[in-house]
């Protein structure tokens, strides 16, 4: 987490040193506060069909999630679908899941080419087109400041243990500042959330996480850049597709 206004469940519990090493669920929901509710939910839910830890007698399922402000733009919160990548070099897979509703905007002021452009997969954003224009020092801010956040999940396939799996979620996190400028404002609650399946081991060389990460920062951008393209007009906000209804070109862009 390196926002200024998170709004977590069960986060300290799995800090460096803490008795948790493996988790039954993550939840990342709209609502603020009353959002931490959907964890508790998902709590009784797991219990009822035994999943959870056991060793003390009763189940005990071990869920963790964050929360961002939307309590304020209406409309349905369905979920689209992941960003991903496939390293050919070691067979492991990266994705991730993000619900962005951050300060600062992803595409370049006055522009829709986005800040991460260059990371487009197979036409996922429309077709974006390298910016013509330094931007220097330029940035932007939501209208609303105080009501954002953007939260994410992060998962592999790969054996990874509890350090490995902060070290991919600190360097995932290197993929918002990526997407968004600005980000890890006193008003953003970031977060990210790492996982590992464990089904495909991580080779023995030095640099095998270091690659792992840096695809993890890649395709959690993409995920953040996903997560605006998809979004629809609701209300006084308005989609980045209706902005900018064509791909964005040279000729269009003023930075």
């Amino acid at each position: 987490m390196r926002g200024g206004a998170p709004g977590t469940i069960n986060t300290d519990a799995l800090r460096a040193g803490g008795l948790i090493q493996k988790v039954d669920g993550v939840v990342l929901s709209g609502g603020s506060v009353f959002g931490l509710e959907a964890a508790t939910g998902l709590v009784g839910w797991l219990a009822a069909r035994g999943r959870g830890f056991a060793g003390l007698g009763p189940c005990l399922p071990i869920v963790t999630g964050a929360i961002l402000f939307d309590l304020l733009n209406g409309g349905e919160k369905g979920w689209g679908n992941t960003a991903s990548a496939l390293d050919a070099a070691t067979g492991i897979t990266v994705s991730a899941l993000v619900a962005a509703n951050p300060v600062g905007p992803v595409t370049m002021p006055g522009s829709g080419t986005m800040w991460a452009w260059h990371l487009e997969q197979a036409g996922e954003l429309g077709g974006q087109a390298a910016p013509r224009d330094a931007t220097g020092h330029a940035f932007e801010t939501k209208r609303g400041i105080g009501m954002n956040t953007t939260i994410g999940v992060v998962a592999t396939d790969a054996a990874l243990d509890y350090g490995a799996l902060q070290r991919l979620a600190a360097m995932a996190q290197g993929g918002y500042a990526y997407a968004i400028r600005l980000i890890h404002t006193p008003f953003d609650g970031d977060a990210v959330f790492a996982l590992a399946t464990g089904a495909v081991p991580l080779p023995d060389k030095p640099d095998a996480l270091v690659r792992l990460g840096a695809i993890a920062a890649d395709v959690v951008a993409r995920a953040v850049m996903r997560s605006v393209y998809e979004a629809e007009t609701l209300g006084e906000s308005v989609a980045y597709r209706r902005t900018w209804s064509r791909p964005p070109t040279a000729a269009a862009r003023g930075c």
